[in-house]
């Protein structure tokens, strides 16, 4: 992985969290994207001290809700910028 694409999996999860409502299932490809991207931005974005604490353990139960708070988390990583 590498920035670009850690960037862009980060905006696809923002974007189909979205598009749930919380009560929607989330799927173990969705969640090990998560994970994975999460994993990745605590030791290769800018600011990795916003991600430490918002990526939830892989075995945590699954809500839409946690999507959206762990990718906001790691697209602030790499940006910087909070989002409203």
């Amino acid at each position: 992985m590498n920035r670009e694409s850690a960037i862009l999996l980060t905006q696809q999860l923002l974007r189909r969290a979205a598009s749930k409502r919380d009560s929607d299932p989330v799927d173990n490809g969705v969640w090990a994207d998560l994970i994975e991207v999460g994993i990745w931005a605590q030791y290769h974005s800018a600011y990795p001290c916003l991600v430490k604490d918002a990526i939830p353990p892989y075995d945590s139960h699954r809500t839409w809700l946690l999507v959206r708070h762990a990718a906001q988390a790691i697209e602030e990583s790499f940006t910087g910028k909070q989002n409203p």
